[in-house]
């Protein structure tokens, strides 16, 4: 999101795809996931989100966004 200009603090990777991607990518690493993909609706987002950790390094997945 930085890099598409948005003005957030660097935590983390944010992978951003479509549904299917989503889950597609949480398949490939099994064992960096920390948060399943699952829909989630907060104040400022509606995705299918989860997380993996990879060598200390947070990812975060989000499909359709």
């Amino acid at each position: 999101m930085a890099l598409q200009g948005m003005d957030v603090e660097i935590h983390d990777i944010d992978i951003q795809t479509n549904k299917d991607g989503a889950y597609e990518i949480e398949k490939c690493f099994p064992e960096y996931q920390i948060k399943p993909v699952h829909y989630s609706i907060s104040k400022r987002i509606r995705s299918h989100i989860g997380m993996l950790e990879i060598d200390g390094i947070k990812v975060e997945i989000m499909g359709d966004l």
